[in-house]
């Protein structure tokens, strides 16, 4: 839980990283290995979307259904 801006800084360093270990594997992992890149994409996303959360949280968003509840294929992966 984020009780202040210098968490709130923190916690979106941490958001940038998972985004950045996100866009290595997209562009290391998937020309090689499409269901390796779905097994180790699936810890970053669930990183990103629980500091999103903490973030929305903070500033008093709501925070928009998970893709899942809201019907969004998430298996989908763009050529």
């Amino acid at each position: 839980m984020i009780r202040n801006n210098e968490e709130l800084k923190i916690v979106r360093e941490q958001l940038a990283r998972a985004e950045s270990a996100l866009e290595s594997l997209r562009n290391e992992v998937l020309p090689k290995n499409q269901q390796m890149y779905h097994v180790m994409a699936e810890p970053c996303l669930d990183t990103m979307i629980e500091l999103r959360g903490q973030i929305d949280a903070y500033l008093g968003i709501a925070t928009v259904p998970e893709a899942a509840d809201a019907g969004v294929d998430t298996t989908a992966i763009p050529e």
